[in-house]
């Protein structure tokens, strides 16, 4: 059994329930932080499950306020570890148990971050094989409440899209250990596939170049490789989001304003999320 788990909301499809009952009766307690306008309907599955706490509805908060809220909640109620979800995550049966199995098992000495695979084709299928990284997606990841508030949690002013790597980059540099298990995985989706390439609206363009530049200012210093080798990945990137969109235009001048408010220092929420 898990702590507690948080999920945030924003405009989900009904088969979000089935998303969230696949690790509900694993955890102590869920917070829903819903970030839609028009709070999505919980009453069928408040039925169900009588653990469940909204913090918020009816504003965009975006991920890293959700996550905070969690964060300080969790840690009023005397939780220790806190299970961070996606509204578009699940775990398959017999993956959250061998999670949960595996988490038990390992020396929590350090260790501010414990996740599954988010790509199951790395699957390993003996023994329990376990590796630290430098950075993780935030998904199915469970985070050690007084190891991210010693680093400052998780920073607003980026919103939403790379709020993982900044908040894994500072835990990184106080030495917390990250640690990833290659014997279970998550269900994750990520935008919109298009052949071999996931495509974002124009409006995640905004935030994830804005959001780039803004960490890699703030950790290029001690973190030169690591930029040195996304910069790379990220010019591809946006080349394939503008050549393979149907909206070429509009995703070039999100990007331009992305680049033009980082330069102005206008962080947070400026672009709309429909």
């Amino acid at each position: 059994m898990i702590d507690v788990a948080v999920v945030t909301l924003f405009n989900p499809e009904t088969k979000v329930l089935a998303n969230l009952k696949s690790y509900l009766p694993y955890v102590k307690e869920l917070l829903v932080v819903d970030n839609s306008k028009e709070p999505f309907d919980l009453s069928s599955l408040k039925k169900e499950f009588s653990s469940i706490s909204i913090l918020s509805h009816s504003q965009n908060l975006g991920i890293a306020k959700a996550l905070n809220l969690a964060i300080v909640y969790a840690k009023s109620k005397g939780y220790h570890w806190l299970l961070t979800m996606d509204q578009d995550s699940f775990f398959s049966p017999n993956e959250i148990k061998k999670f949960i199995l595996y988490f038990n098992e390992v020396n929590h000495e350090n260790v501010a971050i414990f996740s599954p695979l988010h790509n199951k084709k790395f699957l390993k299928t003996n023994g329990n094989s376990n590796t630290e990284e430098d950075f993780l997606m935030t998904s199915g990841n469970i985070v050690n409440l007084n190891r991210a508030i010693k680093v400052g949690l998780f920073d607003e002013r980026l919103f939403i899209d790379e709020v993982d790597h900044d908040f894994c980059l500072r835990l990184r540099g106080d030495d917390f250990r990250i640690i990833q298990n290659h014997n279970c995985y998550i269900n994750h989706t990520l935008g919109t596939k298009y052949k071999n390439i996931t495509l974002y609206s124009d409006r995640r363009l905004y935030y994830m170049v804005r959001n780039y530049l803004y960490i890699r200012d703030k950790h290029k210093k001690k973190w030169k490789n690591f930029f040195k080798n996304r910069d790379k990945y990220l010019l591809k990137f946006f080349l394939k989001q503008i050549i393979y969109s149907d909206y070429k235009k509009e995703a070039i001048q999100m990007i331009f304003k992305g680049i033009q408010d980082y330069r102005n220092n206008l962080m947070g929420y400026r672009v709309e999320l429909l």
